[in-house]
């Protein structure tokens, strides 16, 4: 069920979204930045109150993840609206960013329909966190103005830059984990030859079990 702070970064990408879009420069700026680090702590709070709860099921989890990109797909779109001249260094996240989220469900439904489903890594957190830096400082690049403007566009992009090869670099991982799983679910004969032999001809190596490692059970 939708809690009200996932409801709230729902909301709050949607108006970022429509600030950009439909207000002067400044006052969309203004808008975003408060926006976007109030969505950002009520991320946060979400995530504490859910592990502190101890009952977050997988969907819950996916809720939240989802009103997260919302949120960092937003704030990307406004900011290319904005500055059409970051162009070339706001566009190759933003289509990482889209491409690894289908990817991911299509490999979520494919191992789904096995019994299996995807973890959330360490890594997914670490760059959700970049992701909220990155953005919070080229939105508040233009509202600080001064030097303060040329020290945070760079490092927000820099941030942001960072976060998708994170993200390229975990597509990767869970796509090669993904393959493997199907092949040997799907494979022929993976519970023995016909000789008899109990040994399994599609018995994982330890790297393919290492990259499995990143799949749990479905309840």
């Amino acid at each position: 069920m939708l809690s009200r702070l996932t409801l709230f970064r729902f909301g709050a990408a949607l108006v970022i979204g429509l600030a950009f879009a439909l207000w002067p420069r400044d006052s969309a700026y203004a808008i975003g930045l408060l926006l976007f680090l109030l969505a950002s702590g009520a991320g946060v709070i979400e995530d504490v109150l859910a592990r502190r709860a101890g009952a977050d099921g997988p969907g819950e989890a996916a809720l939240r993840q989802a009103a997260h990109r919302a949120l960092t797909l937003c704030a990307l779109v406004a900011l290319l609206l904005a500055e059409p001249d970051l162009a070339p260094a706001l566009a190759p996240p933003l289509i990482a960013a889209l491409l690894h989220d289908a990817a991911r469900a299509s490999l979520r439904e494919a191992i789904g329909i096995r019994g299996a489903r995807l973890r959330s890594a360490a890594l997914s957190l670490w760059r959700s966190r970049l992701d909220f830096v990155a953005l919070a400082a080229l939105l508040a690049a233009p509202v600080l103005d001064g030097p303060a403007d040329s020290a945070l566009q760079p490092l927000g992009l820099a941030l942001l830059w960072t976060s998708m090869v994170a993200t390229l670099w975990e597509g990767w991982r869970d796509g090669a984990a993904a393959l493997s799983f199907l092949r040997r679910r799907d494979a022929p004969g993976r519970f023995g030859s016909e000789s008899g032999s109990s040994r399994d001809p599609q018995a994982a190596s330890p790297r393919e079990e290492r990259r499995e490692s990143e799949f749990g059970r479905g309840r």
